[in-house]
């Protein structure tokens, strides 16, 4: 009996690994110029509440929330300028026009369920093919986009799903000090890397580099 038991529980461990796998979400970070190199390093689109963020859906596969044509200063309903697009990391690194070796960011791991995995294909795939909604400064950003996105798979509390996330998750940081207290909390694996003394790089309020 012992021993078809031990069978049983050998047979089980592939399934229980073929039910879960790892998703990453990216953040490159805010950041102003560094007062010495003010003439020479350029200004990003919001400063040190601004950077990106994106969930990498397969191996350096990115998907991130964007605008397209002219920036909206509030959503404009159905007359979208926006899109999702999808980018290798190293892309998604440099999507600022600056080297993915010199800015700051960070990747916080997610062990997720089979059936949240197929969750998030299906959204992505319907994303890809059309804009679920307008880009705007007052309205959906990388932020809340990815936060939507994360609370349609239950990665995250579902109180910000669908256009709430604009109000809530207004900047990428908000996000990002959200899911670093889920890691810490479930031992998500963490990583940050520093970025170049030429900027100065938006803070968080504890250092969670595993």
């Amino acid at each position: 009996m012992l021993l078809r038991i031990l069978f049983l529980c050998c047979l089980s461990l592939p399934a229980l690994a073929e039910d879960s796998t790892t998703i990453k979400v990216l953040f490159l970070y805010g950041s102003k110029p560094s007062p010495a190199y003010k003439k020479t390093e350029p200004k990003w689109f919001g400063g040190i509440l601004g950077g990106h963020v994106g969930i990498e859906i397969a191996p350096d596969r990115v998907l991130s929330f964007m605008p397209q044509g002219q920036l909206h200063i509030v959503d404009k309903g159905p007359n979208r300028h926006s899109r999702f697009g999808l980018h290798t990391e190293r892309q998604f690194w440099g999507i600022m026009g600056y080297p993915g070796e010199e800015v700051k960011k960070m990747t916080i791991e997610i062990p997720i369920a089979s059936w949240q995995k197929q969750r998030l294909d299906s959204l992505a795939a319907e994303y890809l093919r059309q804009t679920p909604y307008d880009y705007a400064v007052v309205g959906m950003r990388c932020g809340s986009a990815a936060h939507e996105i994360l609370s349609r798979i239950g990665v995250v509390e579902k109180g910000y799903e669908g256009r709430n996330s604009k109000i809530d998750v207004f900047y990428p940081k908000i996000l990002r000090t959200s899911l670093l207290r889920y890691a810490e909390k479930r031992n998500w694996a963490v990583r940050e890397y520093p970025g170049t003394e030429r900027r100065i790089w938006e803070g968080d309020e504890t250092s969670f580099i595993k």
